[in-house]
């Protein structure tokens, strides 16, 4: 019996625009990921950092923003530089809040909500 070989049909034709945009999409939806882990490391460790040190609101605040940082991460898959980018402004932002405290007489000279009960 004898076997004939076929010509490669079109739909496993190998495009080299196909193939390196594949393999692009793959690079980026891994960047975005590696990022995000290293961000819940940074995260971990901003919690152990109270332990040892009077910075809760530092740890809490950059921990709220880094956790922001990877949510938009999840939603946008930016490629590395810019998920690092998102991150790095995530941490600077989270550092910053925890700058910005209300001043005692101001939390003082609040009016108190009316019509609710006070916990």
């Amino acid at each position: 019996m004898k076997l004939s070989a076929s010509p490669p049909s079109k739909a496993v034709r190998d495009d080299s625009f196909a193939s390196s945009f594949h393999t692009h999409r793959r690079h980026v939806a891994v960047a975005w990921v590696r990022v995000s882990f290293i961000a819940m490391l940074l995260m971990a460790i901003a919690g152990i950092a109270p332990i040892r040190s009077r910075l809760p609101i530092l740890s809490l605040r950059v921990r709220i923003a880094l956790g922001i940082g990877i949510v938009f991460l999840m939603i946008s898959k930016l490629a590395a530089a810019g998920s690092i980018l998102v991150i790095g402004l995530a941490l600077l932002a989270g550092i910053a809040a925890s700058f910005f405290r209300p001043h005692p007489a101001a939390a003082a000279d609040a009016p108190l909500s009316s019509g609710g009960p006070v916990w």
